[in-house]
């Protein structure tokens, strides 16, 4: 199931920051940074998805795009000694652009602006607009698609690397190739490198936290699916994976706790189990221990609070109602005492030392009244 979330990911990602390409030098065009008004990734309902435009890509489920990113088309380059201008179609829904230039392989923000005009003035001796638009990459997208249905994912790989420079989109794309392929730990490198071009994706974090997940690597899961929730406290997927990490972290906690109780290290246990209670606040098995460790020390007043927060959480659990009996009895308080071991008796019918031992309490507690 998991894979096939992954995969989701990768179809749904079509579309990425688009390029004007300058030989030798390079113009990007700028990531979007508005949609209405408010930076991308942090608005709607878990980033909600725009439909692609049917004049610029083919129609379908498959084919969407991130709110806030639209196609790009070209209308005009011009070239003069000492500047370049490229002028471009505006794009609904958006307030502004950030421009990049490339000469040597890493893209520099040059500008920032909100015009559909762009001139870069310092363009060197030799410099070409010859434009490049984003619908040289689409027929690559749309023959990386056909052969993602078909579950050619090796030849995916190889049409996505003819993208050039890399997209979001071909990243996200190719690591689920990987992953699919077995490779998951160059599926992990392909995410981080799309999550450096979308550090607030949320779904790309959550992919990333999930094949740490699937390498035994919790720490670096847990690292990723916190940042996946930090982006979007709603992430289903990282919701619940992150509720089983937190789960497996308390169960290796309260092993190591047991483990200290038997040794009678009770000052360890302690700390161990209210670091738990502290990360899982409902945990009843850490109050039911803490419970215990406070009749062991005698400390049977706190030992009640532990026992009562074990039963608030668990009152399906039945050692929990013996265990505060005990409690009340060393404080000699037979009036909730006796209740106790009668839920105790009502919920536990074996015939064993514990049951045996409530009926000798209430026989005892009752023949005192």
């Amino acid at each position: 199931m998991k894979k096939t979330i992954i995969m989701l990911i990768a179809l749904l990602i079509t579309l990425t920051p688009l390029t004007v390409t300058a030989t030798p030098g390079k113009l990007k065009k700028a990531t979007i940074i508005y949609c209405n008004n408010q930076k991308y990734g942090q608005h709607g309902k878990y980033n909600h998805w725009h439909k692609a435009t049917a004049k610029n890509y083919a129609t379908g489920p498959v084919l969407r795009v991130p709110c806030g990113l639209d196609t790009m088309t070209i209308t005009k380059t011009s070239q003069s000694k000492k500047s370049i201008t490229i002028t471009y179609k505006r794009i609904k829904n958006i307030s502004g652009y950030k421009i990049y230039k490339s000469t040597g392989g890493k893209y520099k923000q040059i500008a920032k602006t909100t015009s559909r005009i762009y001139t870069d003035k310092k363009v060197k001796k030799g410099e070409k607009p010859a434009v490049q638009t984003s619908q040289n990459n689409s027929d690559l997208y749309l023959q990386a698609n056909e052969l993602m249905a078909q579950r050619k994912f090796a030849d995916v790989i190889q049409v996505l690397k003819q993208v050039q420079p890399p997209t979001l989109r071909s990243l996200t794309a190719m690591a689920a190739c990987y992953n699919e392929l077995g490779q998951p730990d160059v599926a992990i490198q392909y995410y981080k490198e799309a999550d450096k071009s979308s550090p607030e994706n949320t779904q790309i974090l959550y992919s990333i936290g999930y094949l740490y997940f699937t390498q035994n690597d919790t720490v670096s899961a847990k690292k990723y699916v916190d940042l996946a929730l930090k982006a979007d406290p709603e992430n289903a997927n990282a919701k619940e994976l992150n509720k089983y990490l937190t789960q497996q972290e308390s169960n290796v906690a309260m092993n190591q706790a047991i483990a200290f109780m038997n040794n009678n290290n009770y000052s360890e246990a302690k700390k161990t189990l209210e670091k738990i209670v502290k990360e899982n606040p409902s945990d009843f098995q850490a109050y039911y221990y803490l419970g215990h460790i406070g009749y062991a020390t005698q400390k049977y007043e706190e030992a009640t609070r532990n026992f009562s927060l074990a039963i608030q959480y668990n009152p399906e659990y039945a050692l929990s109602y013996y265990s505060i009996g005990l409690a009340f009895d060393k404080l000699r308080e037979f009036h909730h005492s006796l209740p106790a071991y009668e839920q105790f008796l009502k919920m536990e019918t074996d015939d064993n030392k514990y049951t045996q031992y409530a009926k000798t309490r209430i026989a005892t507690i009752r023949a005192k009244k």
